[in-house]
């Protein structure tokens, strides 16, 4: 059609789509019922808004596409029943732009209670699984409830909203904000989203390397009265937030109490080894890394290779170095979705660079830091990201080498490649 979708009426469609199928308003009418006169009112626009059964078997009889004729159809409609149930076609169609158009009309029906209303879309929402409708239908919520008042939706759609957004890695500093914004209205959930919201912030937290913020947070959570596992993921964290901290006594009591709350995760010699370490004692931590590497679930192997290589690093020890590199094919065959083991991954990359720098070897060091460089990239850790592009250029300067156009062109193409992205 030459029309704009906001030019569209029920009549415009109907007209368009019968003529596409070469049939007569006569036969038309026959099929679905109508009489020809009727037929010619509707796409005349002397019947605006025909009924919504009668829509329905206009859609079906020409196959006119179900979300067009919903974007017709709701312009004119002010019913409550029948807005309901066309937001319930549009949620079916995963169409997040026409469910929010529809969703906004349901909401501002005068034929419904407002308080109803926005309870029964907040309930159709929150079950959904498209992730686009779902959002789209919560950012409705949020408008809405913020424009009227309704404290308690306005703080459950954004709460809603955030754990949503949170999973878009490349903007993870970005949602933490969003996150925290939901505090101000923390009043008004319950005791059940009032955790999810610390324990979901701790672990934004953990994720961007904020130990100060994940002790906030996890102290909130273990404050609530309400049970929850989030209790125990927060002792978890909690002790390498103060392992950050260089606080290694709370750092032992939260290991300690770590043990008696989960005696059967593999994770506590880990963080020993971890804690050991960080005291200074390197000899006794690759010991406890070494038992670690023997034991651990495969997608944790990355997680102690790292802090092995990380270790004989700092003692100078680089002969056992490339046996545990040998171990990237087996790290690189898992898919690793979460940030923070993206962000193992690019740690792995990184390291191996600072090995490869250590021994001279400048095409190798520069090949891993930009493999880095696109990790951080990816979970928003744009500090790590230049932290390994000046590695790579200060390895030129400290060898007193220029830089081969070889790898001028492979900086080039990362540097394309993060613009594309963006």
């Amino acid at each position: 059609m030459n029309l704009t979708p906001s030019e569209h009426t029920v009549g415009d469609l109907t007209r368009h789509y019968r003529r596409k199928a070469k049939i007569s308003q006569g036969k038309f009418g026959e099929r679905v019922g109508m009489s020809k006169s009727h037929v010619s009112k509707i796409e005349t626009g002397l019947i605006i808004q025909p009924e919504y059964s009668t829509m329905l078997r206009i859609v079906k009889e020409l196959n006119i596409p179900m979300n067009e004729m919903i974007l017709c159809y709701v312009k004119y409609e002010c019913r409550a029943d029948i807005l309901q149930i066309m937001l319930l076609e549009a949620i079916g169609l995963e169409d997040a732009a026409l469910t929010k158009i529809v969703a906004s009309k349901y909401l501002e029906s005068p034929h419904s209670d407002s308080l109803v209303a926005i309870a029964k879309l907040y309930d159709t929402t929150e079950p959904l699984e498209d992730p686009d409708t779902k959002l789209a239908l919560f950012k409705v919520i949020i408008n809405y409830s913020r424009g009227h008042g309704v404290m308690p939706y306005l703080a459950k759609a954004q709460l809603q909203s955030y754990l949503i957004e949170r999973d878009d890695f490349s903007r993870l500093r970005e949602t933490y904000d969003m996150g925290k914004y939901v505090l101000k209205y923390i009043e008004f959930l319950s005791d059940a989203e009032r955790i999810t919201l610390y324990y979901r912030l701790a672990v934004h937290a953990f994720i961007l390397r904020m130990p100060k913020d994940i002790v906030t947070y996890c102290d909130l959570v273990r404050a609530e009265p309400t049970e929850s596992e989030f209790k125990i993921h927060a002792v978890g964290m909690l002790r390498e937030a103060y392992l950050s901290l260089g606080n290694y006594d709370m750092t032992e009591k939260y290991i300690e109490e770590y043990r008696m709350c989960s005696p059967y995760d593999d994770n506590h010699i880990m963080v020993e080894a971890m804690l050991a370490s960080k005291r200074g004692y390197k000899e006794l931590a690759i010991t406890q890394f070494e038992v670690c590497l023997r034991h651990c679930r495969a997608d944790y192997v990355i997680n102690v290779v790292n802090e092995l290589v990380s270790n004989y690093i700092q003692l100078a020890q680089l002969g056992p170095i490339p046996d545990l590199l040998l171990l990237e094919e087996e790290i690189t065959k898992i898919n690793y979705k979460s940030p923070l083991k993206r962000a193992e991954l690019a740690r792995f990359y990184k390291q191996k660079g600072d090995y490869y720098a250590l021994l001279k070897d400048l095409k190798k060091s520069v090949n891993n830091y930009l493999l880095a460089a696109g990790n951080y990239v990816q979970i928003d850790d744009n500090s790590s990201e230049h932290e390994c592009l000046m590695l790579m250029f200060r390895l030129y300067r400290t060898n007193q080498r220029s830089m081969d156009i070889e790898t001028i062109e492979l900086l080039e193409k990362y540097l394309e490649s993060c613009f594309l992205d963006k």
